[in-house]
């Protein structure tokens, strides 16, 4: 079993953060679901889901590792949240490339996506490669993603209204749920935050939303 333990007191939730997907397997998998503190929440950066750009990338996962994996995920942990991040602007990407991650954020539930372009380093390999992408046609594409992710998150937080989640209270009318990390995911905004304690979990009903972000009433 894993815990995690902060002086005498054992940590109520851990959460898996920066998993390579070379590293997730049916063991990783039984520990989240079989594990008390492990919440159902995991940050995978696939960085592409083209399974040609991956290759190029010199990953060793492509498409139908990442769509068997999920599914695992998805079928084994009830209310499963995942996270991950893409590059965009790998050389060689077209907008072929970029149609498949939207087509998969679609078909696969993101709770959290966030987008970075790719970074040209003079002297790497991939500095190397034909077809570079110019770096407006990056963020281009950036945008394009994080739309999709935006219609997707709005689909998800629809079917979450009028349901009770756990969050924890980080105070000033700001909480986070199970599938919010700190620092880099969205938050769930508190209505009528008086007598919160930071670092509390309650109990709170999803009201609605803020672009990303959910709103949210603590049921005391």
């Amino acid at each position: 079993m894993l815990f995690r333990s902060i002086g005498k007191t054992k940590a109520q939730w851990v959460r898996l953060m920066y998993i390579y997907p070379s590293r997730v397997n049916d063991d990783l998998i039984r520990v989240i679901r079989d594990t008390p503190n492990v919440i159902p929440y995991i940050d995978m950066p696939i960085q592409h889901v083209s399974s040609d750009i991956l290759k190029s990338m010199q990953r060793r996962h492509d498409k139908d590792f990442l769509l068997d994996v999920f599914e695992k995920f998805h079928k084994e942990i009830p209310n499963f949240a995942l996270r991950t991040t893409f590059i965009l602007g790998f050389p060689g990407e077209s907008d072929a490339h970029v149609k498949e991650i939207q087509d998969f954020i679609t078909e696969i539930p993101f709770a959290q996506v966030g987008c970075f372009a790719f970074s040209y380093e003079e002297g790497t390999r991939s500095a190397r490669l034909p077809d570079q992408v110019p770096a407006d046609l990056a963020q281009e594409r950036i945008a394009a993603v994080m739309q999709s992710q935006k219609e997707s998150l709005a689909k998800q937080v629809e079917s979450m209204i009028d349901t009770e989640i756990l969050v924890i209270y980080d105070g000033h009318g700001i909480a986070r749920g199970m599938h919010q990390a700190p620092e880099v995911d969205t938050v769930t905004f508190i209505d009528k935050p008086d007598g919160l304690v930071a670092g509390e979990i309650y109990t709170a009903r999803i009201t609605g939303s803020r672009d990303y972000d959910l709103v949210a009433e603590v049921l005391k």
